[in-house]
This record gives structure tokens, sequence and C-alpha cells, in this order.
């Protein structure tokens, strides 16, 4: 049942909003609580190596040098570990931001606003754009990846320690296709779906509001 500060009860339909909004609120508060958490302490030492990996091709390639085809292609394997990185820093910092707001805004206090809400929901959409762009850079370089490996061995034949980074690089590319399946694929096209507590949420919602004694 919702109550008023004065304590009366207003009807349901005044009822709905504060009961959506808690509903939601909780939603986002498990989401970020048991996948934030999780996500936020992935290893990033494999993104570093990458990273290393590439640079040191650079310079071995004189890549100013190369046929812009192939200076796109880099630059399109060197987004992977780039953009991974950028987005686990950015997980890591909405996370510990969430954490803040949990703990200072909602259990202190015990109470739940409108502009509370808003720092949460702030927060997770934030999660969701992190989690699915670093999805979406290792599925969309794929075929630049290829293109460039390709290139590069043909260069590594002559030359032995280009032939030692194109064995490491080959081995990460892997690795890359590797962590992301088949699965992964499909479920990409509906990340925000299957992140999202919307769904979810407004199930509960529903069940919530059928059982509310508020007047109808």
């Amino acid at each position: 049942m919702i109550i008023k500060e004065d304590g009366t009860t207003p009807p349901i339909e005044e009822a709905e909003e504060p009961l959506r909004l808690l509903v939601f609120a909780d939603g986002i508060n498990r989401n970020l609580y048991f996948k934030g958490g999780k996500w936020a302490i992935r290893p990033i030492d494999s993104w570093l190596t990458l990273r290393n990996i590439l640079s040191k091709i650079e310079e071995k390639l004189d890549m100013p040098n190369l046929p812009e085809e192939m200076q796109s292609t880099f630059q399109a394997f060197q987004s992977v570990p780039d953009t991974v990185l950028e987005k686990q820093e950015q997980i890591r910092f909405v996370t510990k931001k969430w954490e803040g707001i949990y703990n200072n805004d909602l259990l202190k206090h015990r109470i739940l606003t409108t502009e509370i809400y808003e720092k949460l929901n702030e927060c997770f959409e934030k999660l969701i754009e992190s989690v699915f762009l670093q999805h979406d850079v290792q599925l969309a370089t794929r075929e630049d990846r290829k293109a460039f490996l390709k290139y590069l061995r043909s260069r590594a034949l002559r030359s032995f320690p280009l032939m030692v980074l194109y064995i490491r690089l080959k081995m990460h590319h892997h690795f890359i296709d590797f962590g992301v399946t088949r699965e992964d694929e499909a479920s990409h096209k509906r990340v925000r779906n299957d992140l999202t507590r919307d769904k979810g949420s407004e199930e509960q919602f529903k069940e919530i509001i059928a059982i509310t004694r508020n007047p109808r």
C-alpha cells in the first residue's frame, strides 16, 4: 500500500508512479550489484598486451607508407583494445559511482526520490552502453582484422621479427573471436533487451500493482 506523507491513502492511479519508480530502481540495483560488480573486475592484461603488439607492428611497418586500405584495417584492429580498455574503465567508474549512491543515498536515508532514481538510471545506461560497445567493436572489426593479418603475413615472410609479431597477433585475433561466439553474435543484436531491467521490472510491476491495496 502506498501512503502519502499526510497519512492519506491515494487511489491506485496516483500510487502507480511511486510503485513503478520503486520496482524499476530495484531492477537497476540488482543488475548493477550482480552484473556490474562482476564486469568491473574483469582482467585487462590481454588487452594491454594486444595494444603493445600493435604498437610494435606499427613501428616495424612504417605505417604512413602502407596502402590506405591496410592503414584502415590496422586502425580497425587497433580500435579493439582501445575501445575495450576505455569502456572497461567506464564500467569500473560507473559501478563505483553506483555503490556511492546506493550506500550513501539509499541505505543511509532509506528514501528513494526521483532525483536518486535518475542517478541510478544514468549509471545503468552507461553500464549498458559500455558493455554493448565492448562487444560491438569485436564483432564489427572481424573482417578488417582478417584482412590485416593476411597482409601482415605476406610482409612477415621476409622478416623474422615481424613473423614473431604476426604469430602473437594471430593468437590474440583468435582469442577475440573465441571470446565472442556465434551465440554472442545473435545475442548482441538484442543486448540492450538482454541486459535491461525493463522487461523483468515491468512484469514485476504488474504483479505488485495487482496486489496493492490502494483504492481502485
